[in-house]
């Protein structure tokens, strides 16, 4: 047994002889311990190998899914996530990761078939560089809002930049009065994280609309220090959008009064009316 030294037909007898079976049983002990898990290792490393690679599989599949990313792409990112495994075995747990492991030409593809390609039809995308596009895109999240929910309010932490996909989203004041609509494939929310403010208006959607929204954090802690020159244009676009939804509130205010419209709200104006009291959004 583990712990038995030889059958015991020769039984230590002196205290020496005693003290050194005993060092024996533990020091053997030992040593069979030692050579019993490393034999399991060995034994076990296919199957963890294995077990790493059906996960990212797993993960992969999930996020060719969200992303809407072809099959012919997909097949690519599986083909890079086996040989990166087969070659490393390192973790991956989620899209980030995911772009680490991929060489750079596999990047620019994936990162502009994302989210059904979507990414071209959004002017903030426009004459980028491949680069950054490749840094930005894997940072998206998708965001539905349902028609007149907020997708925020005035005085909310100033957490994300929205690009909007689908749908109409208005700038309202006193929470209910529409002055400025959003078109499909601009992007806002940045004046007030450039300001480092809270949100200066409410946000709502004219019908059911679709965002890709950037956290805070990834533009501070990425854009920001990377792309200094794309932060400048971002500076000269907000300070230009500050003065045009200032003014776009003014001809609203002056609209409802020159009418004498009482009760006001974004469900009671039609679009052609936004329209008519707006300036074209930057």
């Amino acid at each position: 047994t583990l712990l038995t030294v030889g059958y015991g037909d020769v039984p230590a007898v002196t205290k020496p002889e005693t003290i050194l079976a005993i060092v024996w049983i533990f020091l053997g002990a030992v040593i069979f311990t030692y050579f019993v898990g490393s034999i399991s290792s060995v034994l076990a490393n296919p199957n963890s190998q294995s077990s790493k690679l059906s996960f990212k599989i797993t993960q992969l599949q999930e996020f060719c899914r969200d992303a809407q990313i072809s099959e012919k792409v997909s097949n690519q990112l599986r083909e890079n996530i086996v040989f990166s495994t087969q070659r490393g075995g390192f973790s991956w747990v989620d899209k980030q990761r995911i772009f680490s492991e991929l060489p750079p030409q596999v990047k620019r593809e994936v990162a502009s078939e994302m989210f059904g390609g979507v990414i071209s039809k959004i002017r903030f995308f426009k004459n980028k560089d491949s680069a950054f596009i490749s840094l930005v895109v894997p940072l998206l999240q998708h965001f539905k809002v349902q028609k007149k929910e907020r997708l925020f309010s005035k005085d909310d932490q100033s957490a994300s930049i929205h690009f909007l996909v689908e749908g109409k989203i208005v700038y309202v004041y006193d929470d209910r009065i529409p002055f400025k609509q959003m078109m499909k494939g601009s992007y806002f929310g940045e004046v007030d994280i450039l300001y480092k403010r809270t949100r200066m208006y409410t946000a709502r959607a004219l019908e059911d609309s679709d965002t890709l929204t950037l956290s805070r954090q990834a533009f501070e802690t990425l854009i920001l220090p990377q792309y200094p020159e794309i932060v400048e244009e971002m500076w000269i676009v907000a300070k230009e959008r500050e003065k045009r939804f200032a003014f776009a509130k003014d001809n609203m205010k002056q609209y409802i009064a020159r009418n004498r419209l009482s009760t006001v709200s974004y469900t009671h104006l039609t679009l052609p009316t936004i329209l008519l009291v707006q300036i074209s959004v930057v």
